[in-house]
Parts: C-alpha cells; sequence; structure tokens
C-alpha cells in the first residue's frame, strides 16, 4: 500500500468506501456524477491516475467497460 484510505477520503474525484468482507480493509471507489461504484480490484493508480486492470487478471474486460470503467 503506497497511500493509506480512510472511508470517506477522495482520490481523483472518487471517494472512498470502506466494504469490509471481501478482504481485510476493502473499499470500493464511488463516483457520485456517475452514480457508479468501482470494486478497487478493478482499477489500479499509476502515477497519480486510475487505470483497468490488465486484461488477463479479469475474465471479461468488455464487461467492464459495459457497465462504465
Amino acid at each position: 500500500m503506497d497511500i493509506p484510505l480512510e472511508d470517506g477520503d477522495e482520490i481523483t474525484g472518487l471517494r472512498v468506501v470502506h466494504s469490509p468482507g471481501h478482504t481485510p480493509g476493502s473499499i470500493v471507489l464511488y463516483a457520485e456524477e456517475l452514480k457508479a461504484v468501482f470494486p478497487e480490484d478493478l482499477v489500479h493508480e499509476e502515477n497519480g491516475k486510475l487505470y483497468e486492470i490488465p486484461h488477463q487478471y479479469s475474465m471479461g474486460p468488455g464487461m467492464n467497460r459495459e457497465a462504465g470503467l
């Protein structure tokens, strides 16, 4: 972990929402303008920008995009 995040923090316009149960410390990112929720394992950060996960780690990258990612 490079940046500790707390419930309610904002990162690049997305609000951090603590979502325990998947793994310890799990979060989702909420985009209020889009009314969309992104599970933490669908995006990653590089140099301050968010990107979708590499396609080899997703069973349906096209479905991720259709869902708004």
